[in-house]
């Protein structure tokens, strides 16, 4: 199967990603923290505070979703709300999405270094982003929705370590 990565500019696109998104937990700062799933106008409004809302696509239908935010120009990105469908994963569309969006902020938007974050019982997107060079550089204590204690691991992958 091909990704192409597209950027959402359409109702469509953005009610394709909402389907994809659903039933995952995302950031609650961007959406309510009991929503399962943002509305596809949520994910319109995203544009107003996130870069490159962007969608990969194989065999014709959505499959996957990711944006970058907290652009510092020159010197950092973060890559946010990374989600590959539930029956798409395991088969590299995430690896494949992930460094899409690498590419992008190092090459148009010419950043020092590219950051995501993920909580520690992520062990497929942890052992992903170390796979593509990130490396952990703080871990933040948070609770999850039940009020679970939690580690956000906060990674970066240097311009210098970066192969394309």
């Amino acid at each position: 199967d091909v990704v192409a990565p597209a950027l959402i500019e359409s109702e469509a696109d953005a009610a394709a990603a909402a389907a994809v998104l659903a039933g995952e937990r995302l950031d609650a700062v961007v959406f309510a923290p009991a929503m399962a799933a943002p509305p596809s106008y949520a994910l319109r409004a995203l544009a107003d505070v996130r870069k490159e809302l962007t969608v990969a696509v194989g065999n014709g239908e959505v499959i996957g979703f990711a944006n970058l935010y907290d652009l510092e120009p020159r010197q950092w990105t973060f890559i946010g709300n990374v989600v590959v469908g539930r029956t798409f994963r395991g088969q590299g569309f995430g690896r494949k999405l992930v460094a899409h969006m690498v590419r992008v902020a190092f090459e148009k938007y010419a950043v020092a270094e590219v950051r995501i974050s993920v909580f520690s019982e992520n062990t497929t997107a942890l052992l992903l982003y170390t796979g593509l060079r990130f490396k952990p550089y703080s871990i933040e204590a948070r609770h999850d929705p039940s009020g679970r204690r939690v580690a956000l691991v906060h990674m970066r992958l240097s311009s210098d370590e970066y192969r394309p």
